[in-house]
């Protein structure tokens, strides 16, 4: 069974600024956030003279062919308080740039922003818009299974969007257009959260063998010893050091699966083959992960102080709890950053794609998992991350049954995720 090492302490601010300059990375915080440019639509107390604009940053370019932002109409890239941005170009080479106007993005762009990370990391929008309206209102036990579903998303949506926000920008700009601003939001985090995350992911876990400087992750997956320690789906961890278990997981020719639960899922890394529910979604990289995009990169460590007072991504959302689809979201980008994949795709592949990792199936069979086992299981678990997260501060979560099946796979009754379930059931 692996044993996690024991975490060194972690690295000061000083030497974290020291350590991303040595890899050519210029990181600075946007001071107009979308809160500030959208005055009152947000929140009131954000109502201070802004400074003159100034000229924005070159958007990042990733080595990796990363699955960016793409570009405003007012070439402007987005961003949220809380995040930094990531340049490959220094000051010199901005200056040069021809000035540009800055757009200051309206409140659905802002609020959108928030879509894959609380609300659903692939959910069609405009299906959500078209199925779910005209059901809202409509008395529960007048629906079917899927009507309901379509009704619970489109409030979800109402709420996290906001209801005033949403309506009045439906009329204004219709269906077609609020679903392309609210899926070019979600997109431009997810492609925000991965390029970021996988550079700090270094910080959050003592690796006995150092990550590579840098955005290239084709080193990392099983070609790294403490990744694949990491990665390694809960049947082969006992014959991991094999040369027969690792060149096949290196190789692709032992392919994990959706429903494979890996050790940096777990808390402090360590599996009960007795009872695979204990530690599940409890480890300090998911936590971490969770700080990092909630508040922010100077809090992702856990017990560690730190003397940032700039408002986190979860703030200027008005949100200050976990629900069960944050918790899947992390695991996501934390699957990413340990992994060599270099692309973050929405979308699965056909067929059994060996260097795909199919993140909708993974995520989608993480809720259904959380939703089978019940509620005071799942109700735990958000209060942990709530806990971890936001000091404790509880709201109500918009958990709901997913229509996928988690056993959409031709290995699912060999999956951690069944075998998990099956432990459950007969208990």
């Amino acid at each position: 069974m692996y044993h996690a090492p024991t975490p060194s302490a972690p690295p000061s601010n000083a030497q974290l600024n020291t350590q991303t300059r040595q890899r050519g990375i210029k990181r600075t915080y946007d001071t107009h956030s979308a809160s500030y440019a959208q005055g009152t639509a947000l929140d009131p107390r954000l109502q201070q003279p802004s400074a003159s604009p100034s000229p924005p940053p070159p958007a990042f370019r990733n080595e990796d062919g990363n699955e960016n932002p793409s570009p405003s109409s007012s070439n402007t890239p987005s961003s949220d308080a809380g995040d930094f941005d990531e340049y490959e170009e220094g000051v010199e080479s901005q200056t040069k740039r021809k000035k540009r106007t800055k757009h200051a993005p309206d409140a659905l762009e802002t609020q959108a922003r928030a879509l894959g990370r609380w609300f659903h990391f692939n959910l069609s929008v405009h299906k959500v818009l078209i199925e779910g309206t005209p059901l809202l209102g409509l008395p529960e036990n007048t629906l079917n299974e899927t009507q309901k579903y379509y009704k619970r998303e489109i409030e979800n949506l109402y709420e996290m969007i906001g209801e005033d926000i949403i309506v009045r920008e439906r009329q204004l700009k219709g269906d077609h257009e609020v679903a392309q601003i609210c899926e070019h939001g979600r997109k431009s985090t997810k492609g925000d959260d991965a390029n970021k995350f996988k550079l700090y992911v270094a910080f959050l876990y003592p690796f006995q063998t150092k990550l590579p400087a840098g955005t290239s992750k084709g080193s990392r997956g099983f070609k790294h010893d403490d990744c694949a320690k990491l990665l390694c789906p809960i049947r082969y961890l006992d014959r991991l050091s094999e040369p027969t278990t690792r060149n096949g997981l290196r190789n692709g020719t032992i392919v994990p699966g959706p429903g494979d639960f890996p050790p940096f899922m777990y808390q402090d890394y360590q599996i009960n083959k007795l009872d695979l529910t204990k530690g599940w979604l409890r480890s300090d990289l998911l936590i971490g992960c969770g700080r990092f995009i909630a508040i922010g990169p100077s809090h992702a460590t856990i017990g560690e102080p730190s003397q940032s007072r700039r408002r986190g991504n979860a703030a200027i959302h008005g949100i200050y709890a976990c629900n069960t689809r944050f918790i899947a979201y992390c695991c996501l980008i934390v699957h990413f950053s340990l992994s060599s994949q270099a692309n973050f795709y929405s979308s699965d592949a056909g067929g059994n794609a060996k260097d795909r990792f199919p993140y909708t199936k993974f995520y989608a069979c993480i809720l259904k998992l959380i939703s089978k086992l019940g509620k005071e299981y799942e109700n735990s678990l958000i209060d942990f991350w709530n806990e971890k997260v936001f000091g404790g501060h509880i709201i109500n979560d918009d958990a709901a049954d997913e229509t996928e099946d988690m056993d959409d796979t031709d290995d699912a009754l060999q999956s951690d995720a069944m075998a998990m379930l099956r432990q459950v059931q007969s208990s």
